[in-house]
């Protein structure tokens, strides 16, 4: 727990990447780490988890994709003649 508490300090502390930590999957994500290090569990931490996910699929950040890979058929070759 008290690495999340550092982290979550920390992250308050950098000035430097301020509008960085203000992106939507960056502010999302400082959601999470708080509910981390408040202990969180059940709803809160899920709904912190979720919107993190959420602003990382939606930003591009991450690729998700809700289909299994299908293998496509390959063309017929012809034989070849030696």
């Amino acid at each position: 727990m008290e690495q999340w508490k550092e982290l979550a300090q920390r992250l308050c502390a950098v000035s430097a990447y301020r509008e960085f930590l203000q992106l939507p999957a960056m502010e999302a994500l400082g959601r999470l780490v708080r509910a981390l290090a408040a202990g969180g569990a059940g709803g809160a931490l899920m709904d912190a988890y979720a919107e993190t996910f959420y602003q990382l699929a939606t930003s591009g950040s991450i690729c998700v994709t809700t289909k299994r890979p299908t293998a496509t058929p390959r063309a017929a070759v012809p034989p070849t003649t030696a």
